[in-house]
C-alpha cells in the first residue's frame, strides 16, 4: 500500500506521510510512543546569558488537517496528552501479560497504539526524512575482516530508508489517513514538481527555505546563524530535489554566498 499522500502546499504537490504510517515506513524503528515523545520534547533549551540552543534531535513537527484541506503546524504542548495515553496503554499491557509470558500482548499493543494517534496528521516527507536520517544510532551488526572495532565488532549506522509501500494489518490498513481521496488523488492527478534549473531560480527557492526555517525558528523564540541556516537549507533543497544549473548543491557555502548573505536575504533580517 503506498503510504504517501500530496498535499498543496503554496500551490505546489507536496509529499507528506501520514503519522499513522510511521511505525511502518520506518520498520518499527520509530513506534508510536517514540513519535509522540519526540513531538513533545522542547525544541529548544536555554541556558545563561540569554544563549537559547536548538535541540536538533527533537526538531521533528507533525501537522493537523481539516475536512478543506487547510493545515496548520501543531505545537508540541498538544502532543502530552498522547504521551499519557501511550504510556498508560504500554503499562496496562505489560500488566496484563501473563507470568513469564513476556512481551505476549506486544502484536495487540501494535494495533491499539496505532489507533490512538489521530488519523488527520501528517509530516511532510521531506522534513521527515532529513530528522530520521540524523538520528539514526550506531548499532552493532556483527564481525567483518574489514572495519573492526576494538572489541571484534562491526558497528554502522542505522539504515535510514523508509519504506514507502509497507504491508499493514487488516485492523488498520483502511484507517492510517482519514481524507481517502488524497490516496486516490495521486494515480490520476499528482502533477509533477520539475526540479529548477537556472541560476536565479533556486536562489529564489533557497530564500523561500530559509524564511521557512527562519520564521520557524522566530515562533520557537531562537534564532541560528547565517552559516547554519545556509546548512540547513542545502539540506532541505537535496531533499526537495532542487538543483542548480550544475545539478546538486552540496556545498552549504554556495548557498550561503549565491542565495543568502548581505542583501540578499540575512541583512533584512531582524536579528
Amino acid at each position: 500500500m503506498q503510504v504517501t499522500i500530496e498535499i498543496d502546499d503554496g500551490g505546489k504537490a507536496r509529499k507528506a506521510l501520514p503519522i499513522r504510517a510511521i511505525p511502518y515506513a520506518t520498520s518499527w524503528r520509530e513506534s508510536p510512543d517514540s513519535i509522540v515523545h519526540t513531538l513533545a520534547a522542547p525544541k529548544t533549551e536555554k541556558y545563561g546569558n540569554g544563549l537559547t540552543v536548538r535541540l536538533r534531535h527533537n526538531e521533528l513537527f507533525a501537522y493537523q488537517m481539516d475536512a478543506q484541506g487547510k493545515y496548520e503546524l501543531i505545537p508540541p504542548s498538544q502532543w502530552e496528552s498522547w504521551v499519557v495515553t501511550l504510556d498508560s496503554l504500554t503499562k496496562k499491557s505489560q500488566a496484563d501479560e501473563r507470568e513469564g509470558a513476556e512481551n505476549e500482548n506486544h502484536a495487540p499493543w501494535r494495533i491499539k497504539a496505532i489507533l490512538e494517534l489521530p488519523d488527520n496528521v501528517f509530516f511532510w516527507l521531506d522534513e521527515f526524512q532529513l530528522w530520521y536520517s540524523s538520528t539514526r544510532p550506531i548499532i552493532f551488526v556483527g564481525t567483518e575482516p574489514e572495519d573492526e572495532d576494538m572489541e571484534g565488532g562491526l558497528i554502522k549506522e542505522q539504515d535510514d530508508t523508509l519504506s514507502l509501500t509497507p504491508i499493514f494489518p487488516p485492523e488498520i490498513e483502511n484507517k492510517v489517513w482519514r481524507y481517502t481521496q488524497y490516496f486516490e488523488a495521486q494515480s490520476t492527478q499528482a502533477p509533477k514538481v520539475e526540479a529548477v534549473t537556472t541560476s536565479a531560480d533556486w536562489c529564489i527557492q533557497a530564500r523561500a527555505i530559509a524564511d521557512e526555517c527562519f520564521n520557524h525558528d522566530t515562533s520557537m523564540n531562537c534564532r541560528d546563524s547565517l552559516k547554519n541556516y545556509s546548512v540547513r537549507v542545502m539540506d532541505i533543497m537535496q531533499a526537495r530535489q532542487i538543483k542548480g544549473p550544475r545539478g546538486i548543491i552540496d556545498n552549504a557555502a554556495t548557498v550561503m554566498r549565491e542565495a543568502l548573505q548581505g542583501k540578499q536575504w540575512w541583512a533584512n533580517k531582524n536579528k
